[in-house]
């Protein structure tokens, strides 16, 4: 991109029509209660330019005269690796889709021990593909990135975690038949397919982890390239994703033997303790032994969550206000418990990749930023930069916050001098931890139909967070309207692109989208 663009003609037309009926409602700051900003509702077009450096999406490709699909015909077979759900997975959907471009259907099976034939695509398996010298990229695909190369007639994938194939999938479907899905309803196909071209690509998702933010078909939001919560955090009928530190530690469970284990109020944890070494190293052990637990019904998930109840305490006993003195918030309690339990949960997966001769897998702890927590232990220097306030403080490199800045106004970027605290909340969380997943606002529940005009600074929010070692996005929108406003579907199919890659064009997503939905 370049100059600085300005909204759409097409959707400010649109917007003010919209607006015309709704100017007596005020602003959106976004929490599920409404809003309480007087702020009115104008068509905002901020879009100063904060392109990001370091991404990756590195893509070549060029046509070539390679036969693919021609008079309903095809040689092409699609083969993933064996016991792999997630290969599996993508397999089918590349099948069924180009089925849907062309008519034909190609067969889909594990790969066989000798393989002999040529006209595949290959789903991981990385070992055969070693041995037919496939070049691996040094490039860091992180969880969810991925390394398409064709070779003579073939097609190899490789990703960097299980949740690769359902990007490189995407990818794939784009530049053979030219795949979009715009929404459950309104997919295209731009090219008939007939040649299959060369592929030289990696990327890397500038967010490894992308959840739908309004309520989308689970098979859609596969398609437009979006995580499911399940895929992302751990849960399941005892233990949610959020607010459920109780679900590990019961108070009915726990509080008469272990009292210590809890606020002075009761309605949270104490993450000292109260200063007993003893009752402490007994705490980590429970939550260490129930998350292993979990871990063992689970074995691909990227992330536990162990997060604060939903209320604005937070425990007042002398240890954490002393800890709260020395390091400046009452974040600090968490996340030096945080990394006490990390260790031990690195070490047992250190275990298990020796015993199965396999790579460490990769998990993440994730607490919430959130009311009493949301302020980070980090001073913010003269220029603008935040450093921590002691080592004690700086976060494990597999434990991040989930930051939810519920007051901000999103109407604006974090960019904006309006939002300047929320945005050095998430400045200094950056400060101590490169994994930060980070929960926005893109409607006003308040008035929850209606297009809150969050379309121009979205993007920008986007770079921010990226910039400030973002991974995780979800921006809430409609997650629970069965039937979303055209408005919120656009929003979506927004979100499976920026979120992707947020040097995208905005204005040629507007056309896009409104071109083709």
């Amino acid at each position: 991109m370049q100059g600085e663009p300005t909204m759409n003609k097409k959707l400010s037309n649109l917007f003010l029509l919209s607006f015309a009926s709704l100017a007596l409602f005020g602003c959106n700051n976004a929490g599920n209660n409404g809003s309480t900003s007087e702020e009115p509702i104008t068509p905002t077009t901020e879009m100063d330019e904060h392109l990001q450096k370091g991404t990756l999406h590195e893509v070549n490709v060029t046509e070539s005269n390679r036969p693919f699909v021609q008079n309903k015909k095809s040689d092409y077979k699609i083969y993933y690796e064996a016991s792999n759900d997630f290969a599996q997975k993508a397999a089918s959907f590349i099948a069924s889709q180009v089925e849907m471009a062309t008519g034909v259907l190609l067969p889909i099976a594990e790969r066989p021990s000798v393989l002999v034939d040529d006209h595949f695509i290959l789903l991981g398996d990385t070992a055969y593909q070693a041995s037919k010298n496939i070049p691996v990229s040094d490039k860091d695909i992180g969880t969810s990135g991925y390394q398409i190369y064709t070779k003579d007639n073939d097609v190899y994938i490789r990703v960097g975690g299980q949740l690769g194939f359902q990007q490189a999938a995407i990818s794939f479907l784009k530049h053979v038949i030219g795949y979009t899905r715009y929404s459950a309803k309104i997919v295209t196909y731009t090219k008939e397919g007939t040649t299959l071209p060369d592929m030289d690509i990696v990327e890397r998702p500038d967010f490894d982890f992308r959840t739908q933010s309004n309520k989308v078909e689970t098979s859609t939001s596969y398609e437009m390239g979006f995580l499911q919560s399940g895929e992302t955090f751990y849960m399941d009928s005892e233990t949610q994703p959020f607010h459920n530190s109780f679900d590990y530690l019961p108070p009915a469970t726990y509080k008469d033997s272990h009292p210590k284990w809890y606020s002075n109020k009761g309605n949270q944890l104490c993450y000292t303790a109260h200063g007993d070494e003893t009752e402490y190293k007994a705490m980590i052990d429970e939550v260490y032994g129930k998350m292993v637990t979990r871990l063992e019904k689970n074995k691909t998930v990227g992330a536990l969550t162990f997060t604060i109840e939903d209320n604005t305490d937070a425990c007042d006993c002398e240890a954490c206000k002393a800890n709260k003195a020395k390091y400046g918030a009452d974040s600090g309690s968490v996340v030096k418990f945080m990394n006490d339990l990390d260790d031990k949960i690195q070490a047992y997966l250190e275990e298990e990749a020796e015993k199965t001769s396999s790579p460490k897998r990769e998990l993440n702890l994730i607490f919430f930023a959130y009311n009493k927590t949301e302020k980070p232990c980090a001073t913010k220097n003269a220029d603008g930069t935040f450093s921590p306030n002691s080592e004690d403080v700086i976060c494990n490199p597999h434990v991040g916050p989930y930051i939810a800045p519920i007051s901000a106004c999103y109407t604006k970027s974090f960019y904006n001098d309006d939002n300047s605290n929320y945005a050095d909340s998430i400045k200094g969380w950056g400060a101590l931890s490169n994994k930060l997943y980070i929960w926005l606002y893109e409607t006003n529940f308040s008035h929850y139909l209606y297009p809150l005009n969050t379309y121009s600074t979205m993007l920008e929010s986007y770079r921010f967070a990226y910039e400030n070692h973002g991974m995780y996005m979800y921006n809430e929108g409609q997650h629970n309207q069965g039937a979303v406003t055209c408005f919120g579907r656009f929003k979506e199919y927004f979100n499976s692109v920026s979120l992707f890659d947020v040097n995208c064009d905005y204005n040629e997503i507007v056309d896009d989208f409104f071109e083709n939905y």
